[in-house]
């Protein structure tokens, strides 16, 4: 493992054409904020570079003394200890209070409990159990697999002979099994500290509960299943969990004929993968209690066992969705059913988020415009937010008729507290109290306060559900955005109260973590290097810990300006530009004008120099090869996605040439997706431009609108009505606006040089949207050109590809916007 302090860079470069050897030698990199211990003394961060290495870093955030880890990967922060593996498979363990530290070789995984101060590590065949606090170990050889029972101070271990439970609290390793036992599930007791166990042998299936010392706390019980037994599970301590797939062998026939029918509820390739997932789940009561096996079927409907397992919650996901219309996602009847009665005590239809509290006894879900609590307990239900003056719902871009709520809610670890976000606030409502209060007061109807907190929820899985948003602390950490979205801070709800710890400004906020006393987040703009700032709870501002541009000469880099403005429809809107380091008003430079919805909002983001690139482009790249750098933003109008795009676009390049020397004879656009869209809608509209590049673009908006979407196995038509196309309704009650909107159908209007590009397994926008475009402009003797990138996708995710394309755009660019050598690709 190499350790060592903390080098800043120097990059004090002469700027002439950027080649791939020296940008990699600048030593940029990506910044990854991990952790903050509760005291707020330590910080964990990730520096990735652009050639692929990274390096994990360990900062004393009073010394700013750092330790660096190369090539780290999952690590452990509190305020006692820190332990990190890195991709060598060596251990870093380090005592934070003492300073000593001690390196482990061939770690292939490791455990810490908090509470315990204790730590696994596995090496090879041998568990090492390390008490951090009192400097104890025990060693465990001959070791063939390890499995940890969560919610339990507890491990299995399973050696040649033998099944072992290892108590991780004190070290103690006692024997329940022989290996001849196959053990097939295994779960922690909520209420007790036990475990359960299930086994099978020759004579059948068998039961037994132990507690954390591996002491037998009743004999083992034979289970009786019947024929042909299913894969078998606890879902908790108190039922076992029978799954046998619905189809034989767990999927479909592919070479079987399939018919396709209107009346489907979703099309046939969507409904074919549920079949091939689809279950028949029976769920055993172990509880002693004597309840009667019950069999639920995982299909159209997903059932969830819920409040203390009294209860299934069925979710019909297509229940209210029609595919062949307008929908986005789906907007499920819910159901309720009580578990020993069989009767449904609650239906609702048309929901769009369902939350089953962990305690209390509720169920939280969204419907039409508001949020709702139904109490289990006395089955009634209540509109929490109805009578409050604020909105607690969105609309899906121009579509009226989609509503979504702001946010999802958050939950307090109890359940007692749900936290609920309005277009500008956040509400906390009071199980205990049934009271909703307003937690924030917006500044003026620009701003807004969104949470933010790692989502640490899984998703749900074999009828158990674990996927609300539940808050790891007792105060919320509030992000402060104006409607732009371009002015962003930062606020602390703690104690009842708000305190405002980076007023909004020009620049983003990421990565927040937060601990019991303090909170750190990473702060940058275009011109500003992301930034490592800790707050410690109680000062009055934030400490800058880390700042990845120290030694920046910036005499050397793009200079990034914003540009705020009221365009001809009277709104007020804003660009991005980006200039060469060596800008002059005395000098006309080319420009290169970047479009996809608003990539002017890229003004908050700091972008290194890179030739690995998923898109093949890179602004500051392109500023440093002696191009002004335009990033427009678009405002679009209902039906006319397109028109949109070209009204903002010429509009801004012509903002952009009063206020910089731009050489208006040699102008280029580019836009990748839907921003390839633009590019090829643009190119049917405006004279503008002298060379374009369009990657992995739609061409066909009709042919597209028909089609099924490979990945998600759903309609496209929903891109069209609800998503970044914006059509009030469907092709049919809008032939003409449609019509004119699909450049495939104007193409003979191009007559700019056109660059295309797409991965070759490209499934989110067909990559044979990018070969119709090149057929089109083929036929008319238009100059096109078409590159297929190999096994790749959307987004280019191999190096080759990525660097490939970088320099092919660059090389495109520089023929017909410099007077530059023509590329031997062409």
């Amino acid at each position: 493992m190499v350790l060592h302090h903390l080098s800043f860079f120097c990059l004090p470069w002469a700027l002439k054409s950027q080649s791939l050897e020296t940008v990699y030698q600048r030593g940029w990199h990506r910044l990854y904020n991990g952790a903050v211990s509760d005291d707020g003394k330590w910080t964990f961060f990730t520096r990735i570079y652009d050639g692929g290495k990274s390096e994990g870093v360990l900062q004393n955030t009073n010394t700013l003394q750092p330790l660096i880890i190369e090539a780290a990967g999952k690590f452990d922060l509190d305020n006692h200890h820190f332990i990190v593996l890195n991709g060598k498979r060596e251990l870093l363990w380090k005592d934070l209070r003492g300073g000593t530290s001690k390196i482990y070789p061939d770690v292939s995984d490791f455990v810490y409990d908090t509470s315990f101060e204790t730590l696994i590590v596995k090496t090879g065949a041998t568990i090492r159990w390390l008490d951090l606090k009192k400097g104890t170990q025990h060693l465990f050889d001959s070791i063939i697999k390890t499995q940890d029972i969560t919610g339990s101070p507890c491990s299995l271990l399973w050696n040649e002979t033998q099944i072992l439970l290892l108590n991780r609290a004190y070290g103690k390793l006692v024997r329940v099994l022989d290996v001849k036992d196959k053990l097939v599930s295994a779960v922690a007791e909520t209420d007790k500290p036990n475990i359960k166990l299930l086994w099978e042998n020759e004579t059948g299936y068998w039961m037994q509960t132990v507690d954390h010392s591996g002491n037998s706390v009743t004999s083992p019980e034979k289970m009786e299943f019947g024929t042909s037994v299913g894969a078998l599970s606890f879902l908790s301590s108190n039922t076992l969990m029978e799954q046998k797939p619905l189809i034989s062998g767990g999927s479909i026939v592919t070479d079987s004929v399939e018919v396709w029918s209107s009346a489907d509820k979703a099309v046939k390739p969507r409904l074919i993968n549920m079949a091939s997932t689809a279950r028949d789940i029976t769920l055993y009561d172990v509880s002693g209690c004597g309840s009667p096996p019950k069999t639920y079927r995982k299909f159209l409907t997903e059932p969830y066992v819920v409040f203390g397992e009294d209860y299934i919650l069925e979710v019909a996901e297509l229940e209210n969705y029609d595919y062949k219309v307008n929908d986005i996602s789906p907007r499920p009847k819910i159901r309720l059913r009580n578990r020993k009665t069989d009767e449904i005590e609650m239906e609702v239809q048309e929901v769009r988020g369902v939350y089953p509290s962990g305690n209390w006894h509720y169920l939280l879900y969204f419907k039409g415009r508001d949020w709702y609590r139904y109490d289990v307990l006395s089955r009634k239900t209540v509109n929490l937010t109805s009578s409050l003056k604020a909105d607690f719902y969105s609309f899906d871009r121009l579509n009226t008729k989609v509503l979504f709520p702001v946010d999802s809610p958050w939950f307090s670890c109890d359940y007692r507290f749900i936290y609920l976000t309005s277009k500008n606030d956040i509400w906390q409502y009071d199980i205990k109290k049934r009271l909703i209060v307003q937690l924030t007061d917006h500044t003026g109807p620009n701003y807004s306060f969104r949470i933010v907190a790692p989502f640490r929820g899984g998703g749900v899985s074999k009828m158990k559900w674990h996927q609300n948003p539940v808050l790891q602390t007792k105060h919320l950490a509030l992000k402060i955005s104006d409607k732009s979205g371009l002015r962003q801070g930062l606020a602390l709800w703690k104690d009842h109260r708000l305190r405002v710890i980076l007023p909004p400004g020009i620049q983003s906020v990421t990565y927040v973590r937060m601990g019991q006393h303090a909170m750190s987040y990473v702060k940058q703009n275009a011109n500003l290097p992301p930034q490592v700032i800790v707050y410690p709870f109680g000062k009055i501002v934030g400490k800058t810990t880390y700042d990845s541009g120290k030694g920046m000469n910036y005499s050397h880099f793009p200079k990034t300006e914003l540009c705020e403005w009221t365009d001809s429809n009277g709104e007020k809107t804003y660009t991005t530009i980006v200039l060469p380091p060596d800008y002059s008003p005395e000098k006309k430079y080319p420009a290169i004008v970047r479009v996809y919805e608003n990539e002017a909002q890229g003004y908050t983001e700091f972008e290194f120099p890179t030739f690995r690139n998923a898109t093949g482009f890179n602004r500051t790249l392109m500023a440093m090869n002696g191009y002004i750098v335009i990033l427009p933003r678009i405002i679009y109008s209902k039906n006319k996605v397109g028109n949109s795009a070209v009204r903002a676009v010429e509009e801004t390049v012509k903002k952009v040439q009063s206020l910089y020397s731009v050489d208006s004879a040699n102008i280029g656009i580019i836009g990748h997706s839907f921003g390839g869209y633009e590019t090829n809608y643009i190119l049917t509209q405006s004279s503008l431009f002298k060379s374009a590049v369009s990657g992995s673009g739609i061409a066909d908006i009709i042919a597209d609108y028909f089609t099924v979407h490979k990945m998600y196995l759903n309609s496209n038509i929903s891109r069209y009505t609800n998503e970044q196309f914006g059509f009030s309704d469907g092709f049919f009650a809008l032939k003409k606006e449609y019509l004119e909107n699909n450049p495939i159908l104007m193409a003979d209007q191009i007559k700019t040089p056109l660059l295309l590009w797409s991965g070759n397994k490209d499934e989110h926008v067909e990559w044979r949207q990018s070969v119709e475009m090149f057929m089109a402009l083929s036929s008319l003797k238009k100059e096109v050109r078409l590159v297929l990138f190999p096994d790749d996708v959307h987004v280019l995710t191999k190096p080759k590809n990525q660097i490939d394309a970088t320099e092919k755009i660059l090389g495109w660019f520089g023929y017909y916007l410099k007077n530059g050598e023509k590329p031997k690709w062409f």
